[in-house]
């Protein structure tokens, strides 16, 4: 779980990481100094192999699959975004989810989207705005959140005997 968001049901899950150009100027040679024990020998160094040794990484992407559900925190103020479908990508540079498989679908307030095919698309953009791909969409309304927002059965709550005269 992360502070921006939460996700279950997967049932494989997978990061991808790349390599950090080296930026201008960097000397690669010069590495920090490790701290040392009293023999002089470099504390807590664990042996790192092939490229991982040599180079800074960053999270590219991360791609989970099965009935994945997740959970995305917006500003202050605004519903969280939920969404699930069969297979979950996060792009990290371009800060974007895409959902595909399983009739896809998004909630934020008192309305759900699904996708009307399982090719269709939804894709988040930056934890606030997101878009369906075209194929059409079915809309659901929860019942509770209306509720909440309108009143349960506002009109009902009123005795209309009460208005009538009497003769």
């Amino acid at each position: 779980r992360d502070p921006g968001g939460s996700m279950d049901g997967a049932n494989d899950l997978q990061a991808f990481f790349a390599k950090v150009p080296p930026k201008p100027g960097d000397n690669k040679d010069a590495k920090p100094e490790e701290p040392k024990d009293d023999a002089g020998t470099a504390k807590n160094k664990k042996p790192l192999s092939g490229a991982l040794q040599d180079a800074d990484w960053e999270l590219d992407k991360v791609v989970a699959t099965g009935a994945v559900h997740i959970t995305l925190k917006t500003e202050p103020g605004k519903e969280p975004i939920e969404a699930g479908g069969a297979i979950f990508t996060y792009l990290a540079k371009s800060d974007t989810i895409t959902i595909t498989g399983g009739q896809p679908w998004i909630r934020q307030g008192n309305s759900v989207k699904r996708t009307k095919l399982a090719s269709q698309t939804i894709t988040i953009r930056n934890k606030e705005t997101f878009s369906i791909s075209p194929g059409g969409v079915d809309t659901f309304f929860v019942r509770s959140e209306l509720e909440k927002e309108f009143g349960k059965d506002k009109d009902k709550s009123k005795d209309k005997s009460k208005d009538k005269p009497k003769p």
